[in-house]
Parts: C-alpha cells; sequence; structure tokens
C-alpha cells in the first residue's frame, strides 16, 4: 500500500485556485480537458481538485495557468501569499504581498540576489570567506 500524500497549505490553496478558474469558465472548461492537458486520468484529476490524490506540481500548474490564460509565475505568488496568510505567517505574507505588489521581473531577481548575499555575508564573517583571486 502506497503512503498518502501529505497535503500542504500552499498545495490545498492551489487546488482550490484550480477549482475557482473551471466554476468561473465551467461550460467552456471541463474535467475532459483538464485530463488533456495534463495527460492524467479523469478519477487522478478528480482527485487532485478534491484534495484526496497527489497534489499538483508546480509543472503541471503553470500547464493549467497557459490553458486558462494566466500568467504562472504571478498566479503561483498569489498562491504562496493566501497560503502564508491562512498559516498565520505574516511575515512571510507581508515579503510576498510586496514582490506581487512589485512584479517587476529585474526588480524581484535584484531584490532576491542581494537578500541572499545580505544573508550570506551575515553567517560567514570575513576570515570564513574564501578569498578572490
Amino acid at each position: 500500500m502506497k503512503p498518502k500524500a501529505i497535503w500542504t497549505t500552499v498545495d490545498t490553496c492551489t487546488a482550490a485556485q484550480v477549482v475557482a478558474w473551471m466554476s468561473t469558465t465551467h461550460p467552456a472548461t471541463t474535467i475532459d480537458q483538464l485530463c488533456k492537458v495534463l495527460g492524467r486520468s479523469k478519477t487522478k484529476v478528480i482527485m487532485q481538485l478534491h484534495g484526496t490524490g497527489v497534489p499538483f506540481t508546480l509543472g503541471e500548474f503553470a500547464l493549467i495557468c497557459r490553458h486558462f490564460r494566466r500568467e504562472p509565475a504571478r498566479c503561483y505568488l498569489n498562491i504562496l501569499t493566501q497560503a502564508a496568510h491562512e498559516d498565520n505567517d505574516t511575515e512571510e505574507e507581508a515579503i510576498l504581498r510586496k514582490i506581487a505588489s512589485d512584479m517587476d521581473e529585474s526588480r524581484i531577481i535584484a531584490g532576491i540576489a542581494r537578500d541572499v548575499l545580505s544573508d550570506n555575508i551575515k553567517r560567514f564573517p570575513p576570515r570564513y570567506r574564501r578569498k578572490r583571486q
């Protein structure tokens, strides 16, 4: 017997978002169409939508976003923000909201790089860092 998949808040929010998109485009989008997009059986997709099967992978979510003509990065960022809110992680939620409000990719990449570099500087005092040649 296979172990049951563990669903996180992000997984639950992802499934809820897909269900919401399907309900807003109901006559046009059916479960059969979603099965074709994902290349999965109807039973597996229904289980994913109900939160009982294996959660959607990031790649599957990107395919679903493209099917609904949505931008995957923005949609996933919104899901991460919603999950942080549901988990009562106010610090993470604030960071994600800031990123979402400033969705210019170059700024996001620069901000992440700056945060990673400053974190590494704090973590490794100068005597432990490699010397550049």
